[in-house]
């Protein structure tokens, strides 16, 4: 497929301006790296490619337009795009995805299908199309115990977390300074699942 801009302009102009996300971009704008987060580390070991530190903080992470791990947001832009899941592609009075393209994105891809990750073997593997989706099996790192089947989640980098529950209308944002590798990938040392219960818990009808 061939576009006529690059990857960050045309993310921009399908995806951020009509959500209106502000603060939202897959290349930070120099004027704005003072307020980039810089704990966290940006490649598995936490080092950039000229082995200068890490990652979050190097240029060449922040420049680039990384698309599966470098978008650059505050938590109301980072909910505005759950938000459009949610409302199954309604954005405002327009559709910026189809219902039927939200719902295959959101459902279990790989239903009875196992999976390993850093050595820790699933009986689920849960994937749907860029979300996980939540089945009868709990990831450890995502183990909120009151976030029902059909929940769907995104993590990213630095201790970052979207998640979306349809069955209580609910979009979470987690944002933290969480150093990732911690040398255990299957406890990477953040608090997302608690408060991802607290927030289950607060929702009323």
């Amino acid at each position: 497929m061939l576009f006529r801009s690059r990857p960050e302009e045309y993310v921009k102009e399908r995806i951020f301006d009509p959500l209106d996300m502000e603060s939202a971009t897959l290349v930070q704008d120099p004027a704005k790296v003072d307020r980039q987060v810089v704990r966290g580390v940006g490649v598995p070991g936490g080092k950039s490619p000229d082995d200068s530190g890490t990652g979050l903080e190097d240029t060449w992470f922040i420049t680039a337009p990384w698309g599966f791990i470098g978008a650059n947001m505050n938590a109301l832009d980072l909910a505005k795009f759950g938000q459009l899941f949610l409302n199954r592609g309604w954005s405002g009075t327009s559709h910026l995805l189809s219902p039927a393209t939200v719902d295959e994105m959101t459902r279990d891809q790989l239903p009875g299908v196992k999976a390993e990750f850093a050595g820790y073997l699933a009986d689920e593997s849960s994937f749907g199309l860029g979300w996980l989706v939540q089945g009868n099996f709990r990831w450890p790192w995502h183990n909120a115990t009151l976030t029902p089947k059909g929940t769907f989640w995104q993590s990213g980098n630095g201790g970052s977390l979207l998640w979306v529950d349809p069955r209580n209308e609910i979009v979470g944002v987690y944002l933290s300074v969480c150093l990732m590798d911690t040398g255990d990938l299957m406890n990477p040392g953040w608090d997302a699942d608690l408060f991802m219960n607290a927030v289950t818990a607060a929702a009323i009808d």
